[in-house]
């Protein structure tokens, strides 16, 4: 029956943060592998858009439920693919430059 006690609403609110913890440990194994995936493509423009709209939508839960660390979570994931993507880069510059200088020789 509502309204719940003060010992209450703490319980309430530990069920619901294990809850949206355990189901958004599955989401960003999904969205991790996804990036992972699209870091290996040239076409940088998508990556990008993919990032931005991932990272705006956890936002609104961390105005939900600020002491969750999804967001500190979702940035690590969109760091860890910008620097998968400059590696990819440097990866490709690097190839471009051997292949050049065997040309030269």
């Amino acid at each position: 029956e509502w309204p719940l006690r003060p010992g209450e609403l703490s319980t309430v609110n530990k069920i619901l943060s294990d809850f949206a913890y355990e189901h958004f440990e599955a989401y960003f194994k999904l969205v991790q592998i996804r990036f992972e995936l699209e870091t290996l493509s040239p076409d940088n423009a998508t990556l990008v858009r993919g990032l931005d709209r991932f990272y705006r939508r956890l936002q609104p839960i961390h105005t939900l439920h600020p002491t969750a660390s999804l967001e500190r979570i979702g940035g690590e994931i969109v760091t860890n693919t910008i620097r998968q993507r400059i590696s990819y880069f440097r990866d490709t510059l690097i190839a471009h430059f051997d292949e050049t200088t065997e040309d030269i020789k």
